[in-house]
């Protein structure tokens, strides 16, 4: 485990703030004994003088540490977005989610991708007695305000390559590449976090083949009957890849997993590889 520490020094017009692994930081001012944060002429967070802070009227106030260590004010809305956007991959339960399927893969294809659906959502019911519709690809095109497992080969559900694309994940001939690792075996299975209609947290479970498919789907199986768990809420991070000896070795199969990290760039925030919280074999 890693302790974040903030310590603070207040003056009458100026406060010195030090931290430690600390990413995003947000002051209220409390109705009791309240710091006059638009008031101070000077605030020094970890070396960065703040400017303009007497100008803004956003409250509370918002921070944001860079990769070079400085550090610059942000509005409440990005810090917000900021932490629904984290993980791990449980949290994509913790908002009203549908299940989504694919729509491309033949009949037979289809047919299996819904038996599989059905499966997850009946887990979510009889863990958690939550209710998780099903709905295709091609409804899921306009809902917006609702949280998505997408399900499915990426060649047979279009939300797949288009939620990829909010990750550092990419899909080609069969194979899928992770910084610099590329999983091209033919039994490569992928649960990763990712996002769709830009703030709605999305969970990708997919396979370059239907057997490795199955041992993605197979994370919402409870792991001790019936001391049951909600579904990918057990040892499951932001990402995992799973290789042909998962379904031997269970986590021990894992190629590669993970947490994500977000950087803001041009006021957007990206998703990108928290390579100290990462681990792969390739």
């Amino acid at each position: 485990m890693r302790r974040s520490k903030v310590e603070m020094e207040i003056q009458a017009k100026s406060a010195a703030l030090y931290t430690s692994n600390v990413k995003m930081l947000q002051i209220e001012t409390p109705s009791v004994a309240s710091v006059p944060w638009q008031q101070m002429d000077d605030i020094v967070i970890d070396g960065t003088h703040l400017t303009n802070v007497s100008s803004t009227s956003e409250q509370p106030l918002c921070l944001y540490r860079h990769h070079d260590g400085s550090w610059n004010m942000v509005s409440s809305s990005l810090v917000s977005l900021a932490l629904r956007r984290y993980g791990p991959a449980r949290r994509v339960a913790e908002y009203p989610f549908l299940i989504v399927v694919g729509t491309s893969g033949g009949k037979g294809l289809d047919r299996v991708a819904m038996q599989m659906a059905l499966y997850i959502a009946n887990q979510f019911h009889l863990t958690s007695d939550a209710l998780a519709p099903i709905i295709t690809d091609t409804e899921a095109q306009n809902v917006q305000d609702y949280n998505f497992i997408i399900l499915g080969q990426p060649e047979d559900n279009g939300l797949i390559m288009r939620s990829l694309l909010t990750t550092p994940i990419s899909y080609d001939n069969k194979a899928f590449s992770i910084g610099n690792c590329r999983f091209s075996s033919n039994h490569t299975g992928l649960a990763a976090l990712a996002f769709h209609s830009g703030q709605r947290q999305a969970l990708i479970l997919t396979a370059n083949s239907a057997s490795a498919l199955e041992d993605i789907v197979h994370l919402a199986t409870p792991t001790i009957p019936p001391m049951t768990r909600s579904p990918f809420s057990n040892l499951i991070p932001d990402f995992i890849v799973t290789g042909h000896e998962f379904k031997a070795l269970g986590t021990g199969g894992y190629l590669c997993a993970g947490f994500w990290d977000q950087e803001l760039r041009d006021d957007q925030l990206w998703t990108v590889l928290n390579r100290q919280s990462m681990s792969c074999s390739c």
